[in-house]
């Protein structure tokens, strides 16, 4: 009998966060967006959704996707 490898992709949000000296809330955001590749994030969270997609994958490692079940 064969062997397929099958993914499973769960639905999340990957949380980081820094430290940013400014004069208010707002200014830090802006300087965070304005900055945002130069910045040193650290990771703080993984939060996962209900929502799923498992899929048989090809020898290449593509989606078959006549295989999915589920979707996001």
């Amino acid at each position: 009998m064969p062997t397929f490898k099958v993914l499973k992709r769960v639905e999340a949000y990957v949380d980081y966060h820094i430290d940013v000296e400014a004069e208010d809330a707002k200014s830090a955001a802006e300087y965070a967006t304005a900055e945002d590749e130069e910045l040193d994030w650290q990771q703080s969270a993984t939060t996962e959704f209900e929502e799923s997609r498992i899929v048989t994958l090809d020898a290449d490692g593509n989606e078959i996707d006549d295989t999915a079940f589920g979707d996001f």
